[in-house]
């Protein structure tokens, strides 16, 4: 059995390698826990640039050198990725300015998937297909993304564009069960999207 890297960031943050759940750092909001999910974030689209890190990370704050502030935050990273017990590695690479994750530690992350699949869906051309397509993205997600980083810009964002895709996915399948008249099918999915979301009027 493959040893992959299990990354869950909807309804919560998690981590799980080998069957144990590894803890990265006691505070959930920190810098070096945020550096961590936007790499993670960022598996499957090339990496992220450092130029975009260092705007997501201390966009708001008054640091003065910006650049040596990320680079010691890739340091204790790559010191508490050790430490929580992850195999060695230096984990994070950059080149030509942009950051990319050590693709020698596979990792499965909830919203690339999650993200993924809805794509898929929308250029799936059999209907059928489509819905069963948006059936799996709709198991995905399981909560909102990371919601306790609400009061960080580049979470707000990335939660909103995650809610969005889930609403697409919860209408379009809806009114597919409607009208194959799966009611029984019809009223599981609504009733689990009123569970995540109960304030939208399902």
């Amino acid at each position: 059995m493959k040893n992959i890297l299990k990354v869950r960031m909807l309804g919560g943050f998690t981590l799980e390698y080998k069957g144990k759940e590894l803890v990265l750092d006691r505070n959930n909001v920190s810098k070096t826990t945020q550096l961590f999910q936007l790499l993670l974030l960022h598996t499957q689209d090339g990496g992220i640039s450092k130029a975009a890190l260092i705007d997501a990370l201390y966009g708001r704050s008054d640091v003065e050198n910006k650049n040596g502030s990320l680079n010691n935050t890739i340091f204790r990273l790559r010191k508490q990725l050790t430490a929580a017990g992850l195999p060695e590695s230096s984990y994070i690479n950059i080149n030509g300015g942009m950051c990319t994750w050590d693709p020698d530690i596979e990792t499965s992350v909830d919203v690339c998937d999650f993200k993924q699949t809805i794509e898929s869906a929308r250029h799936e051309k059999s209907q059928k297909t489509k819905m069963e397509i948006y059936a799996k993205a709709w198991k995905l997600y399981t909560g909102e993304f990371l919601p306790d980083m609400m009061g960080e810009d580049w979470a707000a964002v990335e939660n909103i564009a995650c809610r969005d895709m889930y609403f697409d996915c919860v209408e379009e399948l809806c009114h597919y069960l409607k009208t194959e008249e799966k009611f029984e099918e019809l009223h599981r999915v609504a009733h689990s999207a009123a569970e995540i979301y109960p304030l939208y009027d399902w």
